[in-house]
C-alpha cells in the first residue's frame, strides 16, 4: 500500500556517499526531499541526475532544504558511476533495500516499456548516457519521490507511472517555495 501525503514518513537511517549517517527524524526544522532511483549504472537514473544538476543553481540555490537520492546499488558501484557527475545533494547507497520498503517503493514490468520511459531512454542516450555496468536489485523498480516538511510529514507521495518518471521539478519548487511562505 502507498504512502500518501498528511502521513509521517517513516523513519529511515542513511548512510551518504559523503560518510555520513543521516536520520530522517534528525532533519526536523527543514523540509526534505527522499527520491529513489534505481541503479547506479542505470541510464535512465544518471540522465535524470544530470538533469537536476543542471537545473539546480536555477532552481534550488540558496534554498534550506536536503534532498537524498537514494539507489538499490552498494556505495562503490555509487562512487563508480554516479559520483562522478558531482550531484549536489546527497547520494545514499540502500543495497538491502530498507528504505524502499519502508517508503513502499513499488516494481512493475509494465511500466518498463511504456512510450514515456522509451522517449526518455532516447533522450537518456542521445545526452550520452547508454547501459553500462551490472544492475544491482530490481531491474523493474519504479522510482518514487517524497516531499516531507519541517515536521515529519509527507506533503507530496510521488509514485512513478513508468520507470524514468520522477516528480517534476515545478512540484518541487512549489513545495520548497510554499513551506518559504509558511516558515517565513
Amino acid at each position: 500500500m502507498r504512502l500518501v501525503a498528511g502521513t509521517r514518513a517513516p523513519e529511515c537511517t542513511f548512510s551518504t556517499l559523503r560518510g555520513t549517517e543521516e536520520s530522517l527524524s534528525s532533519l526536523r526544522g527543514a523540509p526534505v526531499w527522499v527520491s529513489f532511483s534505481r541503479f547506479a549504472a542505470c541510464p535512465l537514473c544518471n540522465y535524470e541526475i544530470h538533469r537536476i544538476r543542471g537545473e539546480w543553481e536555477n532552481r534550488f540555490q540558496g534554498i534550506s532544504f536536503r534532498h537524498f537520492r537514494i539507489m538499490q546499488s552498494p556505495m562503490e558501484k555509487l562512487h563508480e558511476f554516479v559520483a562522478t557527475k558531482d550531484p549536489p545533494f546527497e547520494l545514499v547507497a540502500d543495497p538491502e533495500m530498507h528504505a524502499y520498503r519502508a517508503f513502499k517503493v513499488e516494481r512493475s514490468i509494465l511500466k518498463m516499456f511504456t512510450p514515456s520511459s522509451i522517449k526518455v531512454g532516447r533522450a537518456a542516450s542521445k545526452a550520452g548516457f547508454r547501459p553500462h555496468g551490472t544492475v544491482e536489485g530490481p531491474v523493474t523498480r519504479v522510482p518514487a519521490d517524497f516531499l516531507i516538511d519541517a515536521d515529519g510529514v509527507i506533503r507530496v507521495a510521488y509514485y512513478g507511472a513508468h520507470i524514468a518518471d520522477h516528480v517534476p521539478l515545478d512540484v518541487v519548487s512549489g513545495f520548497l517555495a510554499g513551506y518559504a511562505e509558511r516558515a517565513g
